[in-house]
């Protein structure tokens, strides 16, 4: 969908629905409350409608069941940061060291990895987890789900009506709606913020308020993906390249180039394909100055990172598929898993 498709789109649902304003104060107020009780959730005003192929993203976080009793300290699939959930053939399976695990369910998306089970979503729209010993899928929310991402101990994620949802999970804390419905598609969240396309464009919502993220209709017309990390940072990746923006929207910084990527979680990287996509490079976001990353070789088809920015996960296809871990910095990158069929992937 072109950008001007998106807002002519989007423009058309918030004329016909009333939209009261979001309460991004209000909502942060919440969070801080129910952390204040030992509870966890996540908050920014959200809404619903538009299109993108989402590319790498944090892969591992942390997050119990909700509305299911929380599984036992021992009960989880993803046992430790280096553990990588990926897909193969259309089904979970864990990267656990250089083992390849068991086939899990059929699933659409990795959502995350977390000490209770593996966040999924699948292709009707079930959102769920699928812990050890049993590996069964067991549904989070009864809501049919569009898109997901998981932030600490909360979930956050847009339902079948458009609706924004997010619910703590340890202890459990009730889904909660934000106040915009049927204005906007989440298009990526971090901790206390998330980026909407809206009517008006691209915005940014944070502590400090409501900001757009422009780009320049000339150039764009097809957002690929949003990560959001940090700082607030947030990597807009289009047809055109990839955005960067810092300072609540107000300073950014591009390069030119369709390709995927992945914004690490504290803001400070951006790992990308060289421009011949044979190779991987870290980007300082703020200068777009690049380091190559030694180790990789082949058509790069999945970038990804740990929660805490310690582990880069690329997947290189040439024939097999094979995943490597590398350190943040680019450093001691090593092939440890292949995949013959050729269709491992990370989200």
């Amino acid at each position: 969908m072109s950008l001007t498709e998106l807002r002519e789109s989007l423009s058309a649902v918030s004329d016909a629905v009333p939209v009261p304003p979001p309460d991004v104060a209000g909502l942060h107020r919440e969070v801080r409350r129910a952390r204040a009780r030992g509870t966890a959730t996540w908050a920014a005003s959200l809404g619903a409608a538009a299109a993108v192929a989402l590319g790498g993203s944090a892969l591992v976080a942390s997050l119990g069941g909700s509305g299911n009793p929380a599984a036992p300290a021992d009960s989880h699939v993803a046992r430790d940061q280096d553990a990588v959930p990926v897909v193969v053939d259309g089904h979970l399976r864990i990267v656990d060291g250089d083992a390849l695990g068991p086939v899990g369910p059929a699933v659409a998306t990795v959502v995350g990895s977390t000490p209770h089970g593996v966040v999924v979503l699948t292709d009707d729209g079930t959102l769920g987890r699928v812990a050890e010993p049993s590996g069964a899928l067991e549904p989070i929310v009864s809501d049919r789900v569009r898109t997901a991402y998981l932030d600490g101990d909360a979930v956050v994620y847009e339902n079948e009506r458009g609706l924004i949802r997010w619910r703590g999970i340890e202890p459990s804390v009730q889904p909660t709606d934000s106040a915009q419905t049927e204005q906007g598609r989440l298009m990526a969240s971090a901790s206390g913020i998330a980026v909407i396309a809206e009517a008006k464009g691209l915005m940014l919502h944070d502590s400090a308020g409501v900001h757009e993220l422009y780009l320049d209709p000339d150039e764009v017309n097809v957002i690929r993906g949003v990560d959001a990390g940090a700082g607030p940072v947030v990597a807009v990746r289009t047809d055109a390249g990839v955005e960067v923006f810092w300072d609540h929207g107000a300073s950014g910084a591009g390069l030119p180039g369709d390709r995927i990527g992945a914004l690490a979680p504290d803001g400070h990287t951006y790992a990308r394909p060289t421009e011949d996509g044979r190779a991987v490079e870290l980007l300082d976001p703020r200068t777009m100055n690049a380091t190559p990353v030694a180790g990789p070789s082949g058509q790069v088809s999945g970038l990804g990172w740990s929660p805490d920015g310690d582990l880069l996960v690329v997947v290189v296809h040439e024939g097999t598929a094979t995943l490597w871990r590398c350190g943040p910095n680019g450093a001691g990158c090593a092939g440890e898993v292949d995949d013959p069929t050729g269709t491992l992937r990370l989200r």
